[in-house]
């Protein structure tokens, strides 16, 4: 598999149709002290190559402790961003 690309974390692979791939991203920011921004920069197949693209995603994660991590309502972006 290729390596991830340097400053990015890629998730872990998965194959749909004989075709690995995995999501590629990067933290954006914390807000608050507790969401984490994620943007995510690409999708990677098991060849090398890459979709992206121009302006990239981005998910808000709200990080309880001893909870986990859920995602924050569109709604509230507005207030994190």
């Amino acid at each position: 598999m290729p390596a991830t690309p340097a400053g990015a974390i890629g998730t872990e692979w998965e194959v749909d149709q004989g075709i690995a791939s995995r999501i590629v991203y990067n933290r954006d920011r914390y807000v608050d002290g507790r969401a984490v921004g994620v943007r995510i920069s690409a999708i990677q197949y098991e060849n090398g190559y890459f979709d992206t693209v121009s302006d990239p995603p981005r998910v808000f994660l709200d990080c309880i402790p001893d909870c986990g991590l859920t995602e924050v309502p569109q709604k509230k972006w507005t207030r994190l961003a």
